[in-house]
């Protein structure tokens, strides 16, 4: 037992300390009770592993039919977070294992083990296929890969990864070897990455319809994915901080006055989670006043048991927050606790990246794989390892300030740089020093390593600022063709005007006035406002007029005028738009003979009725104008080309040079977004178009490389666009 608290098996994990942890804490006896039924043992340390809640474990480990004792000390040392280091999964499923384990007591090596069961320790799916060498075999093996794999994640990475290999065996040859970085933990535990596959399109369509709802909440043509992140909040949390329950007026979602913040719930910078289950939207005193520690280390240290109380009782009543969400709210961690958390919130890309490694094998001739005797080609790199090294050549810098990560996403390159400079000697050695600071409880720092050449820091400093991250373009014209709300629409005087309905909850004195058929409805108006005047009195309130019939209904909601505009005609009513598809760029001569730039905005329902839109619209944006006043983009007007999501352009305006990747445009402003090209979350907007100096769109390629694109086709559904255009709009 000595020897199993010291894990000298694996190069990674914790598989021999977990089996002591669990010895020691059944104790001899019942070690022994237990032994001879290895499933009993295998299913409680399968559910130890990949559950995080105490309460979860408990249930699931009473319908094992344990001892009772056994049962209860697993359940003391639980709460003494004597697991906490007893997480994870080996590459071998336990029906491998006991198959393997008579012939490793006989004394069998492993690979001749696997041999005597009947398998084969390194083959994989891709184990003798042949040289993948020209483009209809890529194009095969992609077929196979896209086929064979379920996961989504592992799919897209993998499908970029293998596209990237592809790219550079093209344009530099086939490479002496190929080294691919391995991710340092699972990000996910089985449960929840099953749980995202199957979830996933019902997710999108939920999306959809939560920016519809935002839209029509805020009032809003376009919501950005900002707004909408601060909206799925708000909703979830009722409305209201979700620390101090104060209620959050809707119009600070906006963020025009930064009195709410997006807080991460467990701090980031200790236990490395940034997903949405550990944020939450709350006021920005109340985010300051916590500052880097837990719920529960903030309100039970500085306002004692009885507001903690008072919170967890809060959150346990708020319906819309469940699961590791509630969780995270009332964690009662210590050290250990989050060691492990930041461990398992790592991201869940390894994975993929074993399947990249295996795949990466073919693109060697079946002689010069390692799998049949030949020459090594394909290394692994340990992430953990690629980390301690940034830091030993003190690189570290370009990746995390103070710990915190640098919004930048060449820190992959930054990470190529690091696997690519470190020869498999070199990090054997390394290896080795690692595991053995491990082991004996050292630090796992590496010191005094000197860089790969000398200048090597200053070199990759001027070649880290040159770099361009590629982004392809988002074509697809995917999602809900228009909102899902259907709102009235009544021709008043000489115009439409669209209604929609209010809960009274909302409503505010000035908001009378707009409530359709107003001398109709006058005993009504007056019964709001009374209502209103009065604070709002939940126990009082109003009611419809009473007639002979009856004494009158409760009033819920109310329908208002708004100032919307017509947009997408449905079943008799208007909805709002989807988001737009790309957006068409044309210059027109203006009255002084200078060129003007104008952008014709494409929606998803224009794509998606090709009946009522056989060809593309060609009204241009006209800013702060109604849509029928907008110019029509003629025989008079030059196309030049079509800006979807991520198209790469660079614009000089009033001498000033902007570039970066496209990121929306504002039909009420005639401007368009602009995302920094290797930070897409830093935007530059408000640029108004129609006076720009020079507009350029370009496309670019795998490594970053530009190409000035000098005139595109325009089309529509695949077809070039008739001409002249088409002439209505919606």
């Amino acid at each position: 037992m000595g020897q199993e608290k010291r894990d000298i098996t694996s190069r990674t994990g914790e598989s021999f300390p977990g089996t002591a942890t669990f010895r020691s804490v059944l104790g001899d006896t019942l070690w022994w009770q237990l032994h001879p039924h290895p499933e009993l043992l295998d299913q409680t340390a399968w559910i130890i592993s990949f559950h995080e809640l105490t309460d979860t474990i408990a249930k699931k480990l009473a319908k094992l039919g344990l001892p009772s004792q056994a049962y209860s000390l697993i359940l003391q040392a639980l709460a003494a977070n004597k697991f906490a280091k007893f997480k994870g999964a080996s590459s071998l499923s336990d029906k491998a294992a006991r198959k393997l384990i008579p012939y490793l007591q006989q004394g069998l090596t492993y690979d001749k083990a696997c041999e005597a069961v009947g398998y084969n320790h390194a083959a994989s799916k891709f184990h003798g296929r042949e040289i993948v060498n020209t483009k209809a075999k890529f194009k095969a093996l992609m077929d196979d890969l896209r086929q064979d794999i379920t996961n989504p994640i592992a799919k897209k990475a993998i499908s970029e990864g293998m596209k990237q290999l592809w790219a550079m065996r093209n344009r530099w040859g086939l490479p002496g070897c190929i080294c691919i970085e391995l991710a340092r933990d699972v990000g996910n535990s089985l449960e929840k990455r099953r749980l995202i596959e199957r979830n996933i399109e019902a997710r999108t369509k939920q999306r959809e319809k939560e920016r519809t709802e935002a839209r029509a909440l805020l009032s809003l043509e376009d919501v950005s994915d900002d707004i909408l992140l601060r909206y799925r909040l708000w909703k979830e949390q009722d409305g209201r901080c979700c620390y101090t329950n104060e209620p959050i007026a809707p119009y600070l979602l906006l963020d025009e006055s930064n009195m709410i913040q997006i807080d991460h719930i467990l701090p980031w910078s200790r236990f490395g989670d940034s997903s949405y289950n550990n944020r939450a939207l709350c006021f920005t005193k109340a985010n300051q006043d916590k500052k880097n520690r837990t719920p529960y280390e903030w309100i039970y240290t500085t306002k004692g048991p009885a507001a903690w109380e008072q919170f967890s009782t809060i959150v346990e009543g708020r319906k819309n927050t469940k699961g590791i969400k509630k969780r995270n709210f009332l964690l009662k961690g210590n050290h250990e606790t989050e060691k492990r958390f930041r461990r398992r919130n790592l991201n869940d890309t390894r994975y993929a990246a074993r399947l990249i490694a295996e795949a990466a094998h073919i693109f060697y001739p079946v002689g010069q794989r390692a799998e049949k005797g030949g020459t090594r080609r394909v290394f692994t790199r340990p992430g953990a390892l690629t980390a301690a090294l940034r830091n030993a050549w003190d690189i570290e810098s370009l990746k995390k300030i103070d710990g915190r990560r640098i919004p930048d996403s060449r820190h992959h390159a930054l990470d190529a740089t690091v696997v690519a400079a470190v020869s498999e000697r070199e990090l054997q050695k390394l290896t080795k020093s690692f595991q053995y600071n491990e082991q004996i409880g050292r630090p796992r720092l590496l010191r005094n390593i000197p860089p790969p050449w000398i200048g090597f820091q200053d070199e990759l400093r001027k070649k880290y600022a040159a770099l361009l991250v590629a982004r392809p373009e988002r074509r697809r014209a995917r999602g809900e063709g228009h909102g899902a709300t259907i709102r009235q629409i009544r021709i008043e005087e000489t115009r439409p005007v669209i209604y929609e309905r209010k809960a009274i909850d909302s409503l505010k004195i000035t908001d009378l006035t707009k409530i359709k058929d107003p001398e109709r409805n006058s005993e009504l108006i007056h019964a709001l406002y009374r209502w209103i005047k009065a604070g709002k009195p939940t126990n009082n309130p109003p009611r419809t007029p009473c007639t002979v019939a009856h004494e009158g209904h409760l009033v819920r909601k109310v329908r208002l005028m708004t100032n919307r505009r017509p947009a997408v005609p449905v079943r008799g009513g208007m909805a709002d738009r989807g988001d737009m598809v790309r957006v068409d760029v044309f210059t027109m001569h203006g009255k002084s003979g200078k060129k003007e730039w104008f952008m014709v905005p494409i929606y998803r329902h224009h794509v998606m009725n090709p009946a009522r839109w056989p060809s593309p619209p060609n009204r241009a944006i006209l800013a702060n104008k109604p849509e029928e006043q907008w110019p029509i983009m003629d025989e008079r007007a030059q196309f030049h080309f079509s800006l979807y999501p991520r198209s790469y352009i660079r614009l000089i305006k009033n001498g000033t040079i902007m570039e970066g990747y496209f990121a929306g445009s504002n039909r009420a402003t005639a401007s368009i977004a602009l995302a920094d090209p290797n930070n897409t979350a830093q935007l530059h907007k408000g640029i108004g178009i129609k006076t720009l100096d020079l507009f350029q769109k370009f496309s670019i390629n795998r490594f970053g490389e530009l190409s000035l694109i000098r005139q595109e086709t325009r089309t529509w559904h695949g077809l070039i666009c008739p001409s002249p255009p088409h002439t209505h709009y919606d």
